[in-house]
């Protein structure tokens, strides 16, 4: 089915059909995957993913003394990961639980599918945006050295777990 689009008399967009909420899905889908990058760095930097691994299920609260978070924070960050099936839930007892295949993606740091690190790289990219912007009218590249200053020095981990 053909994209439609329809239109005031003045000319401006008010609705669009199938196909147009179809590229509007994938847009929300997109702006979901970037928030759920923020928190699966997070989970990594703080510890949450660990506390989780192997213990069977735990509460938000059990959670938050674990990794010595604040409750709240620990109950909202767990709620988006199970929304991102990073977490299981269990609403019988209200507690939540990494797999064993879970933990290996975002808990194991001697897994080879160990994925946390994989985050910085989207995150250098928006530091760098104004750079892109510049290439693209220029010609000219970014080089993954002349990042900003405070990432550029920054002892970083690769996804191989050497460290650059």
């Amino acid at each position: 089915m053909p994209l439609k689009v329809e239109m005031t008399a003045s000319g401006r967009a008010t609705r669009l059909t199938r196909r147009g909420s179809a590229s509007t899905c994938s847009t929300i889908g997109d702006l979901s995957a970037s928030s759920g990058g923020i928190l699966v760095s997070l989970g990594h930097k703080l510890g949450l993913y660990k506390a989780l691994a192997g213990a069977g299920p735990l509460t938000s609260q059990e959670l938050a003394d674990r990794a010595d978070c604040a409750e709240r924070y620990a109950r909202e960050w767990l709620n988006a990961q199970v929304a991102g099936d990073y977490v299981q839930y269990h609403a019988v007892s209200s507690t939540y639980e990494l797999s064993p295949e879970q933990a290996m993606v975002l808990a194991d740091e001697d897994s080879p599918v160990f994925m946390p690190h994989a985050w910085s790289v989207q995150a250098s990219m928006w530091f760098d945006e104004e750079k892109a912007a510049h290439a693209f009218r220029s010609g000219n590249g970014v080089g993954w050295g002349g990042t900003p200053g405070s990432r550029r020095h920054e002892r970083r981990t690769t996804l191989t777990g050497n460290t650059a």
